[in-house]
């Protein structure tokens, strides 16, 4: 995957046009390596409308659609208003991205959610500190849900260990707490 989070201004901050050109030349490095399967990075929020301007602002430049072998979404709901722990907001999210998917012929590609959590509750980004039943809740509903739709290839938590967010699976000493050891179940 080549980036992280280009539609997001707090990571790579591109616009479709920018991330396009860098796309090319990712496309260019992966022929390279005849086994190569190349995805585009995380779209935050899993954004289907800032991907559809990512991929026609690419045929605009290139002729025709970049290449991908499957796509890749994070999804957190940070936006003011909305409860981040809302389990049926971050299905939307994902199912709308599928059906766009599918729209664009690529319904039987791969899917990957290769973030999701809540990252605002343990007191950063002028949030209060939430109890750890809330994310465990979400963590519950979130998985089972995964797992019983079978709309994504796979999926991984974010975040391992943090300081700042919410959602760590581990202590800072590594080994797993009470989240990690719900995540593994």
């Amino acid at each position: 995957a080549l980036g992280n989070e280009p539609n997001d201004p707090h990571q790579d901050n591109c616009t479709p046009e920018e991330y396009a050109k860098l796309y090319h030349i990712f496309e260019g490095w992966a022929k390279s390596a005849p086994r190569c399967r190349i995805l585009p990075a995380g779209i935050a929020n899993a954004d289907w409308q800032w991907t559809e301007a990512f991929r026609e602002a690419f045929r605009q430049k290139y002729g025709r659609y970049p290449r991908v072998d499957g796509w890749n979404i994070h999804n957190y709901i940070l936006e003011p208003g909305l409860d981040p722990y809302d389990v049926g907001e971050f299905q939307r999210r994902i199912l709308a991205f599928r059906r766009w998917m599918e729209r664009i012929g690529d319904g039987h590609k791969p899917l990957f959610l290769t973030e999701f959590g809540v990252l605002y509750g343990n007191g950063c980004c002028g949030r209060p500190v939430d109890p750890p039943e809330k994310i465990q809740q979400f963590m519950r509903d979130a998985v089972q849900w995964l797992i019983e739709s079978e709309v994504v290839s796979c999926w991984a938590w974010f975040a391992t260990y943090s300081e700042h967010y919410n959602g760590s699976l581990m202590t800072p000493e590594g080994q797993l707490n009470q989240l990690g050891i719900l995540y593994r179940e």
